[in-house]
């Protein structure tokens, strides 16, 4: 919905990398990612954790709980790891 955006502010700062995945249709002449977000997504894609990156994760709570989770298990402090949530509030 956002990607020329999200795009736009990753060439203008070369420290912010955006890594795409479509979990459903992807368009006809993508190459990159087509799954879910899991752990070996994110040992290829994201930068070190020694590096000390600060990284943001958005989305539902079930798909931001399991990505921080992730995360955490693959050495990232989790004052790091910032999170929003949105879905179901439940009332």
């Amino acid at each position: 919905m956002f990607a020329t955006r999200i795009d736009a502010l990753a060439q203008a700062d070369p420290t912010l990398q955006i890594v795409w995945t479509y979990t459903r249709a992807a368009p006809q002449a993508w190459k990159g990612y087509t799954r879910r977000i899991d752990a070996a997504m994110l040992r290829a894609t994201a930068p070190r954790s020694d590096a000390q990156p600060l990284i943001y994760v958005c989305g539902p709570t079930p798909h931001v709980e399991l990505v921080a989770t992730t995360l955490v298990e693959l050495g990232y402090r989790p004052s790091s790891i910032r999170t929003e949530r949105f879905g179901p509030s439940g009332e």
